[in-house]
């Protein structure tokens, strides 16, 4: 899926990835850490909120708070399944 950038609106669906839940605290500042990361390391939004989605995935799996280190093999498999299953729902070309 490549969705080039303008005045464009979508809505999409992205799917959440299972978990075996050990501690919430953290998940979200893992989501908007790997989802930013994502974005200045040049991958798209999408990708971007995939990759945040697999890192809040690692934190609700660890001990801590946030995890003291990530699996990147796990992460990035994590987040090919994200992405893979993100829909797009609605478009609308707001030109």
């Amino acid at each position: 899926m490549h969705l080039k950038g303008g005045s464009q609106f979508f809505a999409m669906h992205i799917p959440a990835l299972p978990a075996s839940v050990v501690r919430l605290p953290g998940a979200g500042d893992c989501l908007v850490g790997g989802t930013l990361a994502s974005v200045c390391a040049g991958l798209d939004v999408i990708q971007s909120v995939a990759v945040g989605i697999a890192a809040a995935k690692a934190a609700v799996e660890a001990e801590t708070n946030v995890p003291s280190e990530f699996s990147l093999t796990a992460i990035a498999d994590d987040a090919r399944t994200v992405y893979a299953g993100a829909k797009v729902l609605y478009h609308q070309s707001m030109l």
